[in-house]
């Protein structure tokens, strides 16, 4: 894994250390800031949500997941507004309907 830690040009890390249930990495820099970053895929999911507050639309999701069928990225998100019109196009359920209408009003 990655982390997305910028210590500078004269920094380094001066300790780190894992949560009790391996789900969290802290670390501490030489300016004793605490950075902390979660372990599972599933914990870094629920971050980048957070983070974002939307699902992926639909030209980031042809430009990450080529040639796969787009799914919702957050599942307590609604799906963008273009997934949801394709659907329609493609006559897929009448709850799509609603849907629409509720994302776009």
């Amino acid at each position: 894994m990655i982390l997305p830690l910028d210590l500078g040009v004269d920094g380094y890390i001066n300790s780190l250390a894992f949560s009790p249930d391996s789900r969290w990495i802290y670390i501490v820099d030489t300016a004793n800031t605490l950075h902390y970053f979660p372990t599972s895929i599933e914990d870094l999911k629920k971050q980048a949500c957070l983070a974002v507050g939307r699902n992926l639309i639909i030209n980031e999701w042809e430009r990450f997941f080529p040639g796969k069928d787009y799914r919702k990225t957050c599942e307590n998100l609604p799906e963008h507004h273009r997934q949801l019109l394709n659907q329609l196009v493609n006559k897929q359920s009448p709850r799509v309907w609603q849907q629409l209408w509720g994302a776009l009003f």
